[in-house]
């Protein structure tokens, strides 16, 4: 089954944010920088990833703009989604879950994409990176975001 170029940017978007250290990206050359380097590990882990293989060169575009305003609202994020985190402290939660959350947490709350096709993609990429039920978890606190906005 084929995914739509918006989940394609999101799996481009997530693998960026995972792999990258965002504190390191000063300013629009750094990340400039960050995107050709994790561009060039992407090639290379198609083998192993191979739902990388539908990143195209729409999804990257759309993805590249995410990650931009994503950074432009990162303060934001990281000091509002621990209010949702109810079972499990953030600290404790793994890189995927943190990435996969703040990443939905940043859509649901900025972007105009509709909530259930964000909620069910970002389920969807913690199905396939995430630990057993960590795509239960994401609905559930992905929802409660949603509730409250």
């Amino acid at each position: 089954m084929s995914k739509s170029p918006k989940y394609t940017s999101r799996l481009y978007t997530f693998h960026f944010l995972y792999r990258s250290s965002i504190d390191s990206i000063l300013d629009s050359d750094a990340l400039n920088e960050e995107l050709v380097n994790f561009e060039v590990t992407l090639e290379t882990s198609k083998d192993d990833d191979p739902s990388l293989s539908t990143i195209d060169q729409t999804a990257k575009e759309l993805g590249k703009v995410m990650i931009d305003q994503y950074i432009s609202n990162l303060e934001t994020v990281d000091s509002e989604i621990h209010q949702f985190i109810h079972r499990n402290n953030f600290q404790n939660l793994t890189a995927t879950e943190k990435t996969l959350l703040k990443l939905g947490y940043y859509e649901l709350k900025f972007s105009r994409s509709p909530y259930s096709e964000i909620i069910n993609d970002y389920v969807e990429l913690a199905k396939s990176y995430g630990k057993k039920d960590s795509y239960s978890m994401i609905n559930g606190v992905l929802d409660s975001v949603r509730k409250s906005l």
